[in-house]
């Protein structure tokens, strides 16, 4: 189920899509007659928006709370929030703290840092995909050794998604393309360097010496993208 107040709605190919007024989120997942899951969704130009009336959004908060399944999903990364080129008039160290309060007093919702709007649809799809089928079986092992994870296509931006991740936290601080290399196997190395100049130009990484001997250096204390470069 969509609410009615969506505009530019996320979709969801095969399913049996309403509209209608939700008692709270954006979108629902409707098994017979009970909402077994909700989420609302949120820009990133929503999110900020909503810091200015932060009782509004903790209210929201509370109701999404009081379903056995709920999350908010932000079509943003975490990182954007630190960055002081995206938040506008917000330093962003208040609104990392926000955001830390908001998990800590809400912990039924968990808040999906989704990267960008396509990414926090497929997420939602996923989400009440699970929980339909844990509904049918809810003794089911959670996850069948044949159970296939999320398979993201290059055109969906997934090898983007995978190296940036790869690169800003599963490698060590300081690491090679070789090392990313072998992290994200059958991403071309032009691939691989033109998301490590996009992340040195976003002030993330810095990169040392030249040619094969060269490293890249994570910018620690920085995860959220306040480094000035």
């Amino acid at each position: 189920m969509i609410d009615r107040r969506e505009q530019y709605p996320w979709r969801f190919p095969g399913s049996n899509v309403s509209r209608a007024q939700l008692p709270a989120g954006d979108y629902a997942l409707r098994v017979e007659e009970r909402l077994l899951a909700v989420v609302e969704r949120k820009s990133m130009e929503n999110l900020l928006g909503d810091v200015s009336e932060i009782r509004g959004l903790h209210q929201q908060l509370t109701e999404l709370g009081g379903y056995a399944h709920a999350a908010m999903v932000v079509e943003a990364q975490y990182a954007d929030f630190g960055n002081p080129a995206r938040v506008g008039k917000w330093p962003p160290s208040h609104l990392l703290r926000v955001l830390a309060e908001l998990a800590a007093m809400h912990p039924k919702v968990p808040v999906v840092y989704a990267g960008n709007r396509k990414m926090g649809n497929v997420w939602a799809q996923r989400f009440f995909a699970a929980v339909e089928a844990r509904s049918r079986a809810p003794h089911a092992p959670l996850l069948e050794p044949t159970t296939p994870l999320l398979e993201l296509k290059v055109s969906d931006g997934g090898l983007d998604t995978r190296i940036r991740v790869a690169a800003l936290e599963e490698l060590p601080a300081v690491f090679t393309l070789l090392a990313l290399r072998q992290r994200c196997p059958g991403a071309p190395d032009a691939r691989l360097s033109r998301i490590l100049n996009a992340l040195r130009e976003e002030g993330r990484l810095r990169r040392e010496g030249a040619g094969r001997g060269s490293r890249w250096v994570r910018l620690e204390g920085t995860p959220a993208g306040e480094a000035d470069g």
